[in-house]
Parts: C-alpha cells; sequence; structure tokens
C-alpha cells in the first residue's frame, strides 16, 4: 500500500478547548464517513479516500511522550549564564 501527501495541502488546526488536533489532506472537504480507532483517532473518509484524522486528547498524548524521554542533565556552567536575548 503506498500512501501520498500533498503536504502543500496538508494543513493542521489546534482546538485548545476540546483538545483536538485536526489533520487535513487536501483542501477542507467534508466527510462522508468516519470511523474512531482504538487510540481514539477518528479517521475521516469521502468516498472511500481518506480526508482528514482528528486526534482526540491530543495534549495528553504529548504530555505521555514527553514523559517517556530521558530527561537532559544540566551542561556544567549553564547554570551560570548570563540571560541574553531568548532568557536566562
Amino acid at each position: 500500500m503506498e500512501v501520498r501527501i500533498d503536504l502543500r495541502a496538508l494543513s493542521v488546526a489546534y482546538d485548545r478547548e476540546a483538545d483536538v488536533l485536526y489533520i487535513s489532506f487536501g483542501p477542507d472537504r467534508e466527510a462522508y464517513d468516519a470511523v474512531l480507532t482504538d487510540e481514539d483517532i477518528i479517521v475521516r473518509y469521502k468516498e472511500g479516500e481518506v480526508v482528514g484524522l482528528t486526534v482526540l486528547h491530543f495534549s495528553e498524548r504529548i504530555k505521555r511522550r514527553l514523559n517517556c524521554w530521558p530527561k537532559k542533565k544540566a551542561r556544567p556552567g549553564s547554570a551560570k549564564r548570563k540571560p541574553g536575548l531568548w532568557g536566562p
């Protein structure tokens, strides 16, 4: 199975209040059908073609991923840096 996505037509939007990430492939098209996966991702279809994804509980997913990554250790001398243009 081969999947091709034109990244110029890809759009992503996040609804903070609902904690939902919307990903659309191509111009906004109304989906005729949708399937909710076991991972709480809604796959939206139109005439058998995937037109977008809706990722539920997006911020919780990110938090879980970030908690899985090893913590960075502070570099020697990094606490002594002077505040710069981008902050301390």
